[in-house]
C-alpha cells in the first residue's frame, strides 16, 4: 500500500480497505491466505466472504495497514525486501520465540516491532 495523506488513510481504514490491499501485502511477505488472515484476526469462510465482497471491516483494514506500514519500515532499516520478510518471519528470542509478524497482530505488540525496529536502525539492542 502507497503512502497516503492521514486523513485519506484513516478514511479508506474507516470505510473498509479493499480485499486487493490484503491480497498486495500476503503476496509482499508470500503467505499463504490462510496465514495471513490468521495474523489479520479473520477465519476461513470469513476470508472468502471479504473475498466475494471485496472489502474489509474497518478492525481487519486497520490490521492489514499496520502490517503493512511495519514492512514498510522494516524494509527501511534493512535496506532489503527479503531481508526484512525473513526478520518478520523469523522466530525471535526478544518475542518469546514467536515473529515480529505475529506481534503486529495487535496494536501494543505492533508498537513493541516498531520500537525494536527503531532500536536496529540506531545499533541499540538493549
Amino acid at each position: 500500500m502507497e503512502n497516503r495523506p492521514l486523513f485519506s488513510q484513516i478514511q479508506s481504514i474507516e470505510s473498509g480497505l479493499p480485499f486487493t490491499d490484503f491480497d498486495k501485502i500476503r503476496c509482499a511477505l508470500e503467505l499463504s491466505q490462510r496465514k495471513m488472515g490468521k495474523i489479520v484476526g479473520i477465519g476461513h469462510s470469513t476470508l472468502a466472504q471479504r473475498k466475494k465482497s471485496g472489502r474489509l471491516s474497518k478492525n481487519e483494514s486497520e490490521r492489514v495497514d499496520r502490517i503493512s506500514r511495519i514492512f514498510c519500515r522494516a524494509k527501511e532499516v534493512f535496506e532489503d525486501k527479503d531481508i526484512a520478510k525473513k526478520w518478520l518471519n523469523e522466530p525471535l528470542e526478544y518475542f518469546q520465540g514467536k515473529t515480529p509478524l505475529h506481534f503486529t497482530s495487535t496494536e501494543i505488540g505492533g508498537r513493541e516491532v516498531e520500537d525494536l525496529l527503531g532500536r536496529i536502525e540506531h545499533g541499540v539492542f538493549s
